[in-house]
Formats: C-alpha cells, sequence, structure tokens
C-alpha cells in the first residue's frame, strides 16, 4: 500500500520520513491483543479527556508532554 504524504511531512527530513514509514508499517502489521487493547485504552481517555473543561485540557496536555519528553 503506497500512501501519498502531500505537505503533511514537509517539516521532515528524508530519514525522519522513512523512520516514520517503518513505524506506521509496523504498526499496520501489529493486529495482536496487546495493540487492540492499547487502541482501546486510548480511545477510552480521549473520550474522558474531551469532556475535561477547556482550561484544563491546555495543562493535560503539557503534563502529558513533559511526562513524555522525560521518560
Amino acid at each position: 500500500m503506497t500512501m501519498t504524504l502531500g505537505n503533511s511531512c514537509a517539516a521532515f527530513n528524508d530519514e525522519e520520513v522513512a523512520e516514520l514509514r517503518a513505524i506506521a508499517k509496523n504498526y499496520r502489521e501489529a493486529s495482536g491483543p496487546v495493540v487492540k487493547l492499547s487502541n482501546m485504552l486510548g480511545n477510552k481517555i480521549e473520550s474522558a479527556l474531551s469532556k475535561v473543561p477547556e482550561g484544563w485540557q491546555a495543562a493535560v496536555a503539557q503534563a502529558t508532554d513533559i511526562a513524555l519528553r522525560t521518560s
């Protein structure tokens, strides 16, 4: 399956685009129970976060970003 990137990846260099393509390929090929569970949990978390007041959404997003960058 060939994917057209359009302008969505213009900020990435060729090496980064290749890495993103490899990650996407691995994700598409991984259909095991762990991935399905992860997707289900992620959807539930996103749904719960959509109910958080606007001001708190930014705070949660910032805390999540910091946590991911320091892990």
